[in-house]
């Protein structure tokens, strides 16, 4: 048994990441540059989330393509181009994209949740990037149309049920490109409009700098990456926490605690936001599969607004609004002290918890 727990051990290896290291480390550089542009100006909120979206996104899609050839997969599915694509094939595909943001666009408008302010953020943003992502999408699915290996994708297959040629539909391709448009925009809305309050939040911690054109920000934000001040940035923010840290300030803490904790969750929900917004084929990050059962439906929308606020709120929600940082109240220089913080984990609840997960 031995010999052969070795031999196993020896032949078994870790299946290969999606993501190379690389990517995901320029994708924390470009995080941190995102979030050091968002937050040191006043800029309206769609605004920021869009400095931080772009800039995270832009390193790792440069990096995927330039390094790690992640065109040239196989599961990328594209090949040389053969001719300069299928104007007939390409016009069913652009009606089919174009009645699935029609659906998208009726969801939106029927049900009235979406009328709530925390879904402004989306709508800000999405009145800002869709008409000049609309002009740049034809040109990439006319690009892309001629390099798949299988052009007929699921937006043709709804543009073919809607000339009526029900023949040529394959149900399953078209089935899974309605599933996987319905999880981006459920999910996509919530996860910006999170993001957009936690850097609007995090931008009133310290002075930001009046607005004054597009020109002069963007050329004060370039200087400010050149000079690397994303990264004095974040240097003065460890420091300021070793010194918090160091003098067992409560209030001081506190504040430094909710910072650190809302710049974790920003990055938890901007590479979230980029996980919908970068499904694109050209960088082998289409959606392969959405969850095709009723009860991995359940499982994933429970934890979301509105059907979270419901079931947790309503039936498992046996804490009180007594959280374990109401123990360090009036008792500014004791943090330090074991006995407090061992307080604080005692008290902490596991719903409190929860919400937190809730929030990812």
């Amino acid at each position: 048994m031995r010999t052969f727990a070795r031999e196993q051990r020896a032949g078994s290896t870790l299946p290969r990441s999606c993501t190379s290291y690389g990517t995901g480390f320029v994708g924390l550089l470009g995080f941190a540059a995102g979030m050091w542009m968002a937050t040191s100006y006043q800029l309206p909120t769609a605004v920021r989330v869009l400095v931080v979206i772009t800039v995270t996104s832009l390193p790792m899609v440069l990096w995927g393509l330039l390094f790690d050839r992640v065109m040239e997969r196989p599961t990328a599915a594209l090949m040389r181009p053969s001719d300069t694509g299928n104007l007939q094939r390409l016009y069913i595909k652009l009606l089919g994209f174009a009645a699935t943001l029609g659906l998208v666009a009726f969801g939106y408008w029927l049900f009235p949740i979406y009328r709530q302010p925390f879904y402004g953020t989306f709508f800000d943003l999405a009145a800002l990037t869709l008409p000049w992502l609309g002009a740049a999408g034809v040109f990439y699915i006319y690009w892309l149309d001629g390099r798949m290996a299988e052009p007929k994708d699921g937006a043709w297959h709804l543009g073919a049920l809607i000339t009526g040629q029900y023949a040529s539909v394959d149900w399953d391709k078209l089935r899974s490109h309605l599933l996987g448009w319905t999880i981006k925009a459920y999910f996509l809305p919530i996860m910006l409009g999170w993001l957009g309050g936690n850097l609007d939040w995090l931008a009133k911690l310290h002075e930001t700098m009046h607005w004054g054109g597009a020109n002069a920000v963007l050329y004060s934000a370039v200087s400010g990456l050149a000079t690397l001040q994303p990264l004095q940035w974040l240097s003065e923010g460890l420091s300021r926490l070793s010194e918090i840290i160091a003098t067992s300030n409560t209030r001081d803490f506190l504040t430094a605690f909710d910072a650190g904790l809302t710049l974790i969750f920003s990055l938890d929900l901007c590479f979230a936001a980029l996980g919908y917004v970068l499904t694109l084929r050209a960088i082998d990050g289409q959606i392969r599969s959405p969850e095709p059962t009723l009860l991995g439906w359940m499982v994933a929308l429970i934890c979301y607004p509105p059907y979270g606020d419901t079931t947790i709120n309503l039936y498992v929600n046996w804490s009180d609004n007594f959280e374990w940082r109401n123990w360090l109240a009036g008792e500014p220089n004791r943090v330090g002290e074991p006995k407090i913080t061992a307080s604080a984990q005692t008290m902490s609840s596991p719903l409190a918890a929860g919400r937190s997960l809730v929030a990812l």
